[in-house]
């Protein structure tokens, strides 16, 4: 009897905390690209809008950088920011810059992607005017 108590315990707690995760754990959906951007042969810069819904939501826009092959949902954003309209410049070999007007949510200024077995770095010097 006590056992079974334990065991239905255990399923409970686990399909409640599951459940949880599930429903708390916010889907992002991009609806279409703005940004691409060749930084070498095989790498790329490219920027989703992310359209969460409703006229009193804001979009915003989530930068990857990418092997030529690989999609979005593999690597994380390096920058998400409410800019659509961003200029990149190439600097140098493995490096951009980034001039935007906006604010910026989240921003990494060295990010890595694999083309078959090699990992490539980019570092992104970052020239931004709040609006």
């Amino acid at each position: 009897m006590l056992k079974s108590l334990v065991i239905s315990l255990i399923i409970i707690t686990t399909t409640f905390i599951l459940g949880y995760y599930y429903i708390a754990s916010p889907e992002v959906v991009f609806d279409k690209e703005v940004v691409q951007y060749k930084v070498s042969e095989n790498t790329r810069v490219v920027g989703y809008r992310v359209n969460k819904g409703g006229a009193t939501v804001p979009f915003y826009y989530y930068y990857f950088f990418l092997s030529s092959s690989q999609a979005p949902g593999k690597n994380s954003p390096f920058m998400i920011t409410s800019a659509n309209n961003i200029e990149i410049k190439h600097q140098e070999e493995g490096r951009i810059q980034i001039n935007m007007q906006g604010e910026i949510l989240s921003f990494k200024n060295e990010v890595w992607t694999q083309v078959d077995d090699e990992f490539h770095s980019l570092k992104i010097d970052i020239n931004a005017r709040y609006q």
